[in-house]
């Protein structure tokens, strides 16, 4: 009898162990791997990847496989494969169980995105700080955009909690909108309609989009218009035809994401 008791409170202690080491390694944000410091989630940045290399067990090993490249600038290893990631793009955060990601914190990843999240200005009636005329590019996607809100944040689905505005101090050519619709990996049959609407409630649109695949050949995740109309000074809100599927977070003020060019 003794000796099962004993059994039973060494099997309980190793259970415990292994759920205290499971929480730590689960709590953990910045791991520090032979001085290297990465911002280490349970999560994937998908896309973006220009080199893979294999046998990888050890999310320091692939830290240090992204530190020691300049093209890098974020990981991710698949735990399942032993696959290490690299990439030169951070698209954002999706929550991806048995993945662990990490980005550079030198500046590389996250300062692609800072000007695209400022940019959104107060949305409770205060100054918008951002006016395309000064042409202050936002480099994002891989295209070059005079105003942006995306950013490397875990999205959600809408509808989103805020409108998206842009302000211009000037007349501009509005020549491209984006929208974006991750929609928990599923994108979208058919993309929709993309409107703008000024404070006098004038519209612009709508304009059917066309579809591009977004990360990891997510169908129609990226609606783009092209619709090279002049638009006056004023401030503006972008309409999206599927509200319920548009991606947004904390990061881009509870707005979804888009992106816009014009000259």
């Amino acid at each position: 009898m003794v000796s099962m008791l004993n059994q039973m409170r060494t099997g309980l202690i190793a259970l415990c162990f292994a759920l205290l080491l499971l929480f730590i390694i689960q709590g953990v944000s910045a791991v520090e791997c032979d001085g290297l410091s990465f911002e280490i989630e349970e999560a994937d940045h998908h896309g973006g990847d220009y080199k893979d290399v294999g046998d990888i067990t050890d999310v320091c090993e692939c830290a240090k496989l992204c530190e020691n490249d300049d093209k890098c600038l974020a990981f991710a290893l698949i735990t399942s494969t032993k696959r290490c990631y690299l990439k030169d793009k951070v698209n954002p955060r999706e929550n991806e169980p048995g993945t662990y990601t990490g980005i550079k914190e030198n500046g590389n990843g996250n300062d692609r995105f800072v000007d695209g999240v400022e940019a959104i200005g107060d949305r409770n009636g205060g100054t918008n700080k951002n006016y395309i005329s000064t042409l202050k590019d936002v480099n994002l996607n891989g295209l070059t955009y005079q105003w942006a809100n995306w950013n490397i944040g875990s999205v959600r689905n809408g509808p989103p909690e805020e409108d998206t505005t842009f302000s211009i101090s000037e007349p501009v050519t509005l020549k491209y909108i984006d929208t974006y619709h991750w929609n928990n990996g599923k994108g979208v049959d058919e993309p929709g309609e993309i409107t703008i609407i000024d404070s006098n409630g004038k519209e612009y649109g709508p304009w059917q989009a066309s579809g591009k695949q977004g990360q990891g050949g997510v169908p129609n995740a990226l609606w783009v218009v092209k619709p090279n109309v002049k638009l006056p000074a004023g401030k503006y809100i972008v309409i999206d035809s599927d509200p319920d599927t548009w991606s947004n977070n904390k990061e881009s003020g509870n707005a979804g994401f888009a992106g816009i060019q014009c000259n």
